[in-house]
């Protein structure tokens, strides 16, 4: 009888030294979390509070800069609108439309350059806007060209007809829009222009705006600045309108009951600090000035250099106008910008990754007003870089934790190593066990549970001792015979990867077994077969019989080999774990049952070509017979001189037409007959061609239409002479060749065939060509081997 199994005892929790050390841990834990959840949450609050009130300071520094601003602009306004050089021009005595606003158009044009405001538009006392000009700031030029002598430019969709001038390493360009009547600056008047841009380069001044000082000193609508490569540094384009009816502004109605108006406005895309001024002449109101200073992107970029907060505005549907933020960034606050209104409370975003603090506030929202837009701003300022300190605080004192830590485990394992060295005894021997050493035994003579323990670890081994001898002998049987069978035997895991291969297996394929190892079966299947061996396999549950499969293995260097495999679930504990299949090369039997297979298809097929040459020899007997009928009663008539002559011609072309007829039997006639190799006579190559296209018409035209193909047969005779060979054995090869090509083809194409002289005109050749797939690998083989023969 087996001995009985040593009694299990209950487990008793914790050891000791495992209870002192997680004490130590975990006072060492808490306080260290404590610590740093504490100052994580205080620093945290303050940098927030922080950021907080430096974000409300960025907001009024905003507002107080456009109050300021707008006051600038409401001055400026004023003393353009009671120049006299302004104002006369809006009031011409019995002055047309057209030249009032063309007098407009140029004191308009003047003035802007001089005020520097990027929207500058007047009006008539209806509110009809005599001329509307905008300054804008394009990156490129759409289009460049010559046109009617002048050199002409498109810029955001308008044509300026421009003049250039090089400048050291630098080129200026000056220009006034096409349809406006204009021509661009003289060259003399670039002199003056190219003194003045070699001073503002030489002195290397960052004040001032260059293309504006450009617009304004020619009175231009186009100025660039461009380097030796033409490639654009800077410009500004002005766009000019006229007509349009601004008199549903209440702005404008406000300006033209002579009191100014000022607010914000959207414009497109564009936002503009829009101020309003009434003009007046000595005795009468004559219109209103509207002039307008775009919050923009550059506005953005210098507020962010004062205040280092990240500043983006926003129209009333929520779409960024001008921002410090660029690119994908810039989309991103779209997406992100809270559907609510400005607030006092803070918020968090993510732009490029990086977390912010944002607020979002209103400026120049007029209730009860249609027309003044309000805006919504965000500022922003960076989290993580202000959290930055604290995360290297918090690295800090992690590694202060985990030094304390290590020191605390060291000492508790030390304390608690005389208590829990028979636990380590124990643990030294499983160890030990689990790499294979069987022989292994603890040796503790205590009565404690730990004796008892140590007591059963050694009747565990000896019993494992004693299955691994049987298990070996058992496997060194299976090994021998799995190595030495001359099939291919291998065993994959339930995901169809290869575990073991045995030495024919290697041998058969080519492989080694490093190569093979882990690599999925299916790798090996040939491309065409995989996906039908792939559906076998998925379609076989776990645990059911598995059918016999033939498939075509790939051999190191991508040939094929064809195998019956038979295969058988591996189950360990009722449950399978993984497959057994054993694999018989049958590629030689396959190859001699298709070869056996072709040459009775080939035979069959010869058969039917020799009875239907017969037939064909048959009926063309008969047909010569009555043919002849036909050519004797036409010749006979030809002969009677009293026939009229129109019968006299249609007896010569049925002469004429029977004697074709009979040509064409007698080639049916030879086409027929059995081939004499003996006998031999003078054959015409170019007539043997000829006459096998007439008589394969049916096999390369006819049948192919009524398929839906289109083959086309092409030839290029050259005169070849007469040769000394067998004419049958040329029209059965030719009539071969043509059968096979129409086969080769099955999407249609064309047939070639041609004659010439080879080498010093003693060679004749015939050449048979088509645009069909050609012989495959084996049967090019099998054609060069049965010629050999």
């Amino acid at each position: 009888m087996p001995a009985p199994l040593p009694s299990v005892r209950p487990t008793r929790g914790f050891s000791l030294r495992d209870r002192l050390l997680l004490f130590t841990l975990g006072i060492v834990v808490v306080l260290l979390g404590l610590s740093m959840g504490i100052i994580d949450a205080f620093v945290r609050s303050q940098v927030r509070a922080e950021i907080t009130e430096e974000l409300v300071t960025t907001g009024a520094v905003f507002e107080r800069f456009l109050v300021l601003r707008a006051g600038w602009l409401r001055k400026q306004s004023h003393v353009v609108a009671e120049d006299p050089r302004f104002s006369a021009s809006f009031d011409l005595p019995e002055a047309d439309p057209e030249a009032l606003a063309r007098t407009v158009l140029g004191v308009s044009r003047r003035f802007q350059s001089i005020l520097g405001s990027e929207l500058f538009i007047t009006t008539d006392p209806q509110g009809t806007a005599l001329a509307q000009l905008e300054l804008s700031r394009p990156k490129e030029v759409e289009q460049r060209r010559f046109e009617d002598g002048r050199q002409l430019w498109t810029v955001d969709g308008v044509d300026y007809a421009v003049r250039s001038a090089d400048v050291a390493a630098t080129t200026i360009t000056v220009g006034r829009i096409a349809d406006a009547g204009q021509r661009p600056p003289a060259p003399d008047e670039l002199a003056t222009a190219v003194a003045e841009v070699t001073s503002h380069l030489a002195a290397e001044s960052e004040d001032g705006d260059l293309v504006a000082q450009l617009l304004e000193l020619f009175v231009a609508d186009l100025a660039m600045l461009s380097d030796a490569e033409g490639r654009p540094l800077d410009i500004i384009a002005r766009r000019i309108d006229s007509g349009r009816d601004l008199s549903a502004w209440p702005s404008v109605r406000q300006g033209l009951s002579g009191r100014p108006d000022a607010r914000l406005r959207i414009e497109g895309r564009r936002l503009f600090h829009v101020d309003v001024v009434p003009v007046w002449s000595p005795d009468r109101l004559v219109g209103t000035l509207i002039t307008g200073l775009e919050i923009n992107d550059a506005l953005a970029g210098e507020l962010r250099d004062m205040t280092r907060s990240h500043v983006s505005f926003f129209d009333h549907e929520g779409r960024v106008i001008a921002s410090t933020w660029i690119g994908a960034a810039r989309d991103s606050l779209e997406f992100q910008l809270p559907a609510r209104d400005a607030e006092a409370l803070p918020f968090e975003t993510v732009v490029d990754g990086e977390t912010y603090l944002s607020r979002i506030e209103t400026f120049g929202l007029r209730q009860g007003d249609d027309d003044g837009q309000a805006i919504r701003y965000l500022t922003q300022r960076s989290l993580d870089r202000a959290f930055a300190f604290l995360d290297a605080l918090e690295e800090t004192l992690l590694g202060v934790g985990a030094l304390v830590l290590a020191l605390a485990t060291a000492l508790s394992f030390l304390g608690a190593r005389r208590i829990t060295r028979p636990v380590g005894a124990l643990v030294e021997g499983t160890r030990r066990l689990a790499t294979g050493d069987l022989q292994h035994r603890i040796v503790d003579r205590s009565r404690s549970e730990l004796g008892e323990l140590a007591e059963s670890f050694n009747d565990m081994a000896g019993a494992l001792s004693r299955s691994r001898e049987a298990l070996e002998e058992s496997e060194r049987a299976y090994r021998d015979l799995f190595d030495n069978a001359q099939d291919l035997v291998f065993t994959c895991d339930l995901q169809h990867r290869i575990l073991t291969v045995n030495k024919a297996g290697l041998a058969f394929l080519g492989y080694t077994f490093d190569q093979l190892r882990g690599r999925p079966l299916l790798d090996l299947i040939a491309p065409a077969q995989r996906e039908r061996v792939g559906e076998s396999m998925q379609a076989v549950p776990p645990g059911t019989s598995r059918p016999l499969v033939e498939a075509a293995f790939l051999r190191q260097g991508d040939s094929e080999a064809t195998f019956e495999v038979v295969s058988r679930w591996i189950v360990e504990a009722g449950a399978p774990v993984g497959i057994h299949a054993i694999g018989r090369d049958i590629t030689q039997r396959r190859e001699r049952e298709q070869a056996t297979i072709r040459f009775r298809e080939q035979l069959a097929q010869a058969e039917k070509l020799r009875a239907l040459g017969e037939m064909a020899a048959g009926v063309a007997h008969n047909f010569n017979n009555l043919l002849t009928v036909v050519v004797g009663n036409a010749e006979l008539i030809s002969l009677h001189e009293d026939v009229p002559e129109p019968i006299r011609q249609d007896t010569l072309r049925i002469l004429e037409s029977a004697r074709r007829c009979s040509a064409i039997v007698r080639r049916i006639q030879t086409f027929g007959r059995p081939i004499d190799m003996a006998d031999v006579d003078h054959v015409d190559l170019c007539q043997v061609v000829t006459d096998i296209v007439d008589i394969t018409s049916p096999k390369w035209r006819t049948e192919p239409q009524l398929s839906g193909r289109h083959v086309e047969v092409e030839l290029d005779l050259q005169p070849v002479p007469p040769i000394l060979s067998q004419g049958s054995a040329w029209e059965e090869i030719l009539s071969n060749l043509i059968f096979n090509a129409v086969d080769a083809m099955p999407e249609g194409g064309t047939i070639s065939l041609s004659t010439r002289l080879d080498g010093d005109g003693d060679t004749a050749s015939i050449r048979v060509a088509d645009t069909g797939t050609g012989m495959d690998e084996e049967t090019h083989l099998r054609a060069l081997l049965h010629d050999q023969g």
